[in-house]
């Protein structure tokens, strides 16, 4: 995944069984003692087990958290510290991390502690370190690898926050921050972790309010626009008016707040108000951290005709522009997009073809732009499947070209649906629900 300055965050998105497994081996870990973490940790706080989500509403709790440190500004702490992390889930160590988790499991569930630790030196970033992002299982992981961190700064009570890997100390005293600030260091590198330099300042007086007020536009937009959910003229002023803003200082090269943005096009989604689309699809090659968002946005408009070809256009071009298009991570996202729509004639399927075709794109690309072409086209032109499939090597791209053939008669997928002795538990999964049901390829993100 791109970020700032042409740097990457390694993602990993795992099969649906290795998903399903991860997540409930840490659920059964935590299970009795879920409650324990410190309260001044105000990211991942885990629901119930019967609840669908696994965290609670994490916008709230980070504006939760900001609330709080501006309090604590507010009593006479005009010492402030704030950093986070350099490549925090990617260097968590497994053996450190599994010596931990004798204080957060109960005496039934260690079995599950072997488990755990064959899935994580399976997925390991490098020798007996790492942890798969984004995942909820490894976020609760991460959680419990900062707990001494945590403890060792406990006696600093509501004076210190933590988000996920984001640290906030507030003090009346710079000797004591600057001696907080030291143990925290060392703590971090007892864990085999360091801050990240170019995002760590120390501030003091006026400086604390001025940097706590960047992000006071996001905490009214959030509170106001939920506050007057039920007058929608009002709410929708509201979000207009802070979108306009964000676009005129985006334009003018000024320091922006990106969540602003988010927030923005969030709400616009859920009420199919367009006003964004365009803006969109101007900084797509900008901003690609905004990416995500920015496709789920777009493909609320992808029933309208009018919108489904401007968009599509823009993205068709993106794609085709080699000067551009560097990040697989932006083009697999984009592909969705394709899929999404229901306009053939939109759809460039020769380009989409000349991606699923090239063993040298990433096999998340090729398997998106597959499933799309095979919706666009008719069954004559999907008759290389089952060829297709008898080559392939990767679960993912085989599970694509399976769900692909969904189209084609039922004397030509007989054989591709058979299950052999060597497939995946995620193949035979698929190939019985595919024997068994209709499958519409659409969009799932």
């Amino acid at each position: 995944m791109p970020k700032e300055n042409h740097t990457f965050r390694p993602v990993t998105y795992l099969l649906p069984s290795d998903s399903i497994i991860y997540q409930a081996i840490v659920d059964k870990l935590i299970m009795h003692k879920k409650d324990k973490f410190s309260n001044q940790v105000y990211s991942n706080i885990i629901n119930k087990i019967d609840n669908t989500e696994v965290f609670t509403n994490p916008i709230r709790k980070w504006l939760e958290m900001r609330e709080n440190i501006r309090k604590q500004y507010r009593k006479g702490n005009n010492f402030y510290f704030f950093s986070d992390i350099s490549g925090y889930f990617e260097n968590i160590k497994i053996d450190n991390l599994l010596s931990m988790l004798c204080f957060h499991t109960g005496k039934n569930e260690k079995e599950y502690e072997v488990l755990l630790k064959k899935v994580l030196v399976k997925w390991q970033f490098a020798k007996s370190q790492g942890l798969v992002q984004p995942h909820s299982a490894s976020s609760i992981l991460s959680k419990i690898y900062l707990t001494p961190v945590d403890a060792m700064l406990s006696d600093m009570k509501n004076k210190y926050s933590r988000y996920v890997d984001e640290f906030y100390l507030i003090t009346n005293s710079e000797k004591e921050l600057k001696l907080k600030i030291y143990y925290l260091c060392e703590k971090l590198r007892e864990l085999g972790l360091n801050l990240n330099s170019s995002k760590s300042r120390y501030l003091s007086g006026k400086e604390i309010s001025d940097e706590l007020d960047e992000d006071q536009d996001y905490f009214n937009l959030v509170n106001y626009t939920e506050f007057h959910l039920f007058d929608i003229e009002l709410s929708q002023s509201i979000v207009d008016n802070k979108f306009d803003e964000f676009i005129n200082n985006y334009e003018d090269n000024k320091k922006v707040n990106m969540k602003i943005f988010r927030n923005c096009i969030r709400k616009y989604a859920k009420k199919e108000n367009p006003r964004a689309v365009y803006f969109c699809l101007s900084i797509i090659n900008k901003n690609y951290e905004q990416i995500v968002d920015i496709v789920k946005y777009l493909s609320v408009f992808l029933k309208y005709e009018d919108f489904s070809k401007i968009i599509l256009e823009k993205i068709t071009c993106y794609i085709k522009n080699k000067d551009i298009n560097h990040y697989q991570w932006v083009q697999c996202w984009l592909l969705n997009l394709f899929i999404k729509t229901d306009y053939n004639y939109h759809v460039d399927t020769e380009l989409l073809k000349s991606i699923f075709e090239n063993k040298n794109q990433s096999n998340l690309s090729r398997a998106t732009a597959l499933l799309a072409y095979s919706k666009h086209s008719k069954d004559i032109n999907l008759v290389f499947l089952s060829a297709m499939y008898k080559e392939a090597d990767n679960t993912l791209l085989k599970r694509a070209i399976l769900a692909a053939s969904s189209k084609m008669p039922c004397t030509y997928t007989e054989d591709m649906y058979k299950i052999d002795a060597d497939d995946e538990l995620d193949i035979i999964v698929l190939k019985e629900y595919l024997l068994k049901n209709e499958y519409k390829i659409e969009m799932r993100i």
